[in-house]
């Protein structure tokens, strides 16, 4: 509210008092005198209160939405250094089988009459489809955009988490908007309305883990960042590669670490720009394990744009185990697969993980615990890639 009335043109001295009076004296007083112990923050975002710049990047916490409502890319989180972001996003559709709840097969369009129905952010799918154009083709099928969509968006908010994690110190957190919906719709939630999973959703599980690494690409010399978050200094070891599609490796490496608890810092730095390498076909990436060899997550990074990538056909393989109700997936590629979802015709099922990437040929397990029998869940199963975006 305080940066409603300060940024949003209400200029009225009435509105302006009676909000200081109830934000910035009854209620502290009423909060200190029923909860001594608990902090009072007036508005949010804020630098403090008085109406004093309450979206300052520095103090308080700020609302940022030039990604998404300003159209600018997402890489421009990197060129801020906000002490606590607060609120920000990027929509995407839900998963098909919720838009299926609510639209027919002839409505299945992004700019139908229902599918716009179940968009409330003016333009909101045009944004999607705006910032779509800027990393992969052209859908030409619905299920596909709806597939892309939750790519994009979750790439939106991780670049942002990864930066705000970096510049530890000067950020200390981050909230993006939403968490859940209120009814089937496209939006910025990470959980649809019936508690679907987007892509977003298990993004989130690794760029807010309490131990989590992030790539920064910065002309042609890669830097590796880790996080910890825990109160507890750990040991990491951080597992690089370039590699072409059918992943012969162009150039590796493994690089020890001890992360300081409640720290994020640059670990190493590799420049690609002495290496001979196809940006149109060659990739990189880095697992992160801790010191057992426990993998904890993987990320990737392209030289050019998903759209200008010259994906080789993945040959997927799922086979599948079930042991007291944990049902195992192993999957498999003979090339590099990019955003692996598995998803179920169906059924639903919350995955250990999901929209991942194969980058070599060894087994990426995942789990689910479930009720349905292994067999009904393996027949009901699909699987697409950045490869099927076309």
């Amino acid at each position: 509210m305080e940066g409603g009335l300060k940024d949003w043109g209400i200029n009225n001295e009435l509105v302006m008092a009676d909000y200081i009076e109830l934000y910035e004296r009854l209620l502290p007083e009423i909060s200190y005198k029923y909860a001594p112990n608990t902090f009072y923050w007036p508005s949010s975002p804020s630098s403090g209160g008085g109406l004093f710049d309450p979206s300052s990047d520095k103090a308080g916490d700020v609302h940022y939405w030039l990604v998404w409502h300003g159209n600018i890319p997402f890489e421009e989180y990197r060129n801020h250094k906000f002490r606590f972001c607060s609120e920000y996003g990027f929509e995407s559709f839900p998963n098909i089988k919720t838009i299926k709840s609510f639209c027919e097969e002839k409505d299945m369009n992004a700019f139908s009459r229902v599918v716009e129905n179940h968009q409330k952010c003016k333009s909101g799918n045009t944004k999607i489809l705006t910032y779509l154009s800027d990393k992969y083709l052209y859908p030409t099928s619905f299920e596909n955009l709806v597939y892309a969509s939750q790519l994009l968006q979750a790439e939106a908010i991780r670049l942002g988490v990864e930066h705000f994690r970096r510049i530890r110190g000067c950020c200390m957190g981050s909230i993006y908007w939403q968490f859940n919906d209120c009814w089937p719709v496209a939006s910025w939630s990470s959980v649809d309305y019936f508690g679907r999973y987007k892509a977003l959703h298990y993004e989130a599980k690794k760029f807010y883990a309490p131990v989590a690494c992030g790539i920064f690409n910065e002309k042609g010399k890669i830097t590796v960042n880790a996080a910890n978050e825990t109160l507890q200094d750990k040991e990491i070891v951080l597992k690089w590669c370039v590699a072409k599609s059918n992943f012969d490796i162009i150039a590796s490496g493994e690089n020890k670490a001890s992360l300081k608890k409640l720290s994020s810092q640059d670990i190493f730095t590799v420049d690609i720009n002495g290496l001979d390498i196809d940006i149109y076909s060659d990739f990189y990436y880095v697992d992160l394990y801790d010191n057992k060899g426990n993998f904890i997550m993987r990320r990737t990074e392209l030289f050019t744009f998903p759209k200008y990538f010259q994906w080789q056909k993945p040959d997927i393989k799922v086979t599948s185990s079930e042991n007291n109700g944990i049902i195992t997936f192993t999957v498999t590629s003979d090339s590099f697969a990019k955003g692996v979802e598995i998803d179920f015709e169906d059924h639903d099922v919350i995955l250990s993980d999901n929209y991942f990437d194969i980058t070599n040929k060894n087994n990426y397990t995942i789990t689910c615990k479930t009720d349905i029998p292994l067999k009904e869940l393996t027949e009901d199963m699909t699987i697409r890639s950045v490869y099927d975006i076309k």
